[in-house]
């Protein structure tokens, strides 16, 4: 039969995993290997009677990729029945707004990673945290980071839409002369921004600006025009647009790191931050700040113990976000209410 012969035999248990349903399993596998793969109906005399043959024939090589597919599709099953010792567990949570990229069409691409991986991949919804649950199980570790690395790539190429509302006093400075703003703003962050046009009946009504793209991306985005719509509410005659080789009067945001994941199980520790943080998220820096600026500010506000400044970067340019780890937690809790609606330009 032209070169090789590969003899498994598998338990009734996992023998409807490796057929799939109507058998799509096994004609995947015909389809992609190059080889044939028959599945006995009965024992042979003296065999288990509670397994089957699976019998896979053709050239060598497609023998052998047939056959590890098939290893595969029983490695997944046996992870699924908890009949793997010791096995491998890593968690991802995604904003909901993106599990759609990671899943797929029917889970398709969740499906084809923990195949090409052999791990069993789960979902489940967070809905108060606005969050999807991947949970990958794996046999061993190379797998599951693996699998782990597949999923966050998806994540990071998906592209997500987010909505502003803009007061209709505001949009013109928003745009700028011949959409001069936003056309700076999409090429700096590589978003799509739509201003809808305004109604007959509403011309000074709130518009509801998209931005679309990647979701660090659509941060940024988002987090420019609101810096923008903050500076000019601050301005004292209360209209017009500010110049546009002017600065936007920005203010910092400080929080503790990844509080928005957190469950508000503690809330008489919103303002004062958990007793053992010691990592703060520093949001709406100016774009010229680089790590020593923020390293001197701090000192000089008294939080000197700081063990690490991660300034966030895209393609060189700055995010205009920075995490901070101190050595304390008296000095991440100064650090927050210091910092926390400084002027931006007071670090530089």
């Amino acid at each position: 039969e032209g070169g090789g012969v590969a003899v498994l035999h598998v338990s009734l248990k996992h023998l409807g995993v490796v057929i799939g349903r109507g058998g799509e399993n096994l004609r995947r596998i015909c389809k992609e290997s190059g080889a044939r793969v028959d599945v006995s109906k009965e024992p042979k005399a003296g065999e288990d009677p509670e397994a089957r043959e699976v019998r896979v024939i053709g050239p060598k090589e497609c023998v052998e990729y047939a056959r590890g597919m098939v290893e595969e599709v029983l490695q997944t099953a046996a992870l699924m029945d908890g009949e793997v010792e010791d096995p491998v567990t890593a968690v991802i949570e995604i904003p909901e707004d993106l599990a759609g990229a990671l899943l797929g069409k029917g889970g398709d691409h969740t499906k084809q990673i923990g195949r090409s991986t052999r791990t069993w991949i789960r979902t489940a919804k967070e809905e108060d945290r606005g969050l999807r649950v991947f949970t990958i199980h794996g046999a061993n570790q190379d797998d599951v980071d693996e699998a782990e690395r597949q999923l966050r790539e998806l994540a990071d190429e998906a592209s997500v839409t987010k909505v502003i509302t803009v007061p209709g006093d505001q949009v013109a400075g928003l745009v700028g002369r011949g959409g001069e703003h936003i056309k700076a703003l999409q090429a700096r962050t590589g978003c799509h921004i739509r201003v809808p046009m305004a109604k007959a009946d509403d011309a000074g009504g709130a518009r509801q600006v998209s931005v679309v793209g990647r979701l660090d991306a659509v941060e940024e985005a988002l987090l420019s025009i609101r810096d923008q719509l903050a500076g000019r509410r601050q301005e004292p005659n209360g209209g017009g647009a500010p110049p546009s080789d002017g600065p936007v009067q920005e203010t910092l945001f400080v929080d503790e790191l990844d509080l928005g994941f957190r469950r508000d199980l503690w809330p008489q520790f919103e303002d004062a931050g958990f007793a053992g943080d010691s990592e703060v998220f520093i949001q709406g820096l100016d774009a010229k700040c680089v790590e020593q600026d923020i390293y001197e500010h701090l000192c000089a506000l008294g939080a000197k113990d700081v063990l690490e400044i991660l300034l966030l970067r895209r393609l060189g340019r700055s995010k205009r976000a920075a995490y901070v780890m101190f050595g304390s937690h008296a000095s991440a809790a100064l650090a927050k209410h210091r910092l926390g609606g400084a002027p931006a330009a007071s670090l530089l």
